[in-house]
């Protein structure tokens, strides 16, 4: 994803990344089914919702220069309501599991580094911003993993500070750019944060092991 990235800011276009998440995130689910040799039905609800949540990342990425902002805030913030409702509904169906986990936080990663690309493509932000939402695909490529913690008390506020940042995003999308720098300011940070202290936390226990 980090070649897409790049080759997506040389070529001052999103589609290198739709691509490659296209590719990546197929080849991830058909392996789950060819491993466990799951249905549809099989799959859980919770990953069928997760799943819709990629697929309309995918249509607002791939309508990105033609799609009014303020429909581009309000399907992100749809977003943002499926990816609260998916890991409700798998904790209370009994269907959590490490694949949910780990897809349910790609595509939130994914989430994240579409709004920036829409930021810094159309509204003329800062570069700043897609190297904020490249941090979990440095992670991935160094850790082998998920951008994840150690700690059961940052695994509590985990979601806090994903929950701030996906609910700033579509509002920097709709702000004036007298208000959009400040958000992106707060959003910025958030995921430099949590970066750095899942780097902390996994270093040191990758210096344990």
């Amino acid at each position: 994803m980090l070649a897409a990235i790049l080759l997506s800011l040389i070529l001052q276009s999103i589609n290198p990344v739709l691509w490659t998440a296209m590719a990546v995130f197929g080849a991830y689910i058909f392996l789950r089914f060819a491993e466990e040799g799951k249905s549809v039905t099989g799959f859980g609800l919770g990953n069928l919702i997760t799943a819709s949540r990629l697929i309309i990342l995918m249509i607002v990425g791939g309508l990105l220069s033609t799609l009014a902002p303020s429909l581009i805030a309000l399907l992100l913030t749809l977003n943002v309501a499926l990816d609260y409702l998916d890991g409700h509904l798998a904790r209370s169906r009994k269907e959590a599991s490490e694949f949910g986990r780990v897809f349910d936080q790609s595509v939130d990663s994914f989430y994240v580094l579409l709004a920036y690309f829409y930021l810094y493509l159309f509204a003329n932000v800062t570069p700043l911003v897609i190297v904020a939402g490249s941090l979990p695909y440095v992670f991935g490529t160094v850790f082998g993993r998920s951008l994840t913690v150690v700690s059961p008390r940052r695994e509590r506020l985990a979601p806090v500070f994903a929950g701030i940042n996906f609910l700033l995003l579509p509002f920097a999308v709709i702000a004036t750019a007298r208000w959009q720098m400040g958000i992106l300011l707060m959003s910025i940070s958030i995921v430099f944060i949590s970066f750095t202290i899942s780097l902390v936390k996994n270093v040191g226990q990758h210096c344990v092991d």
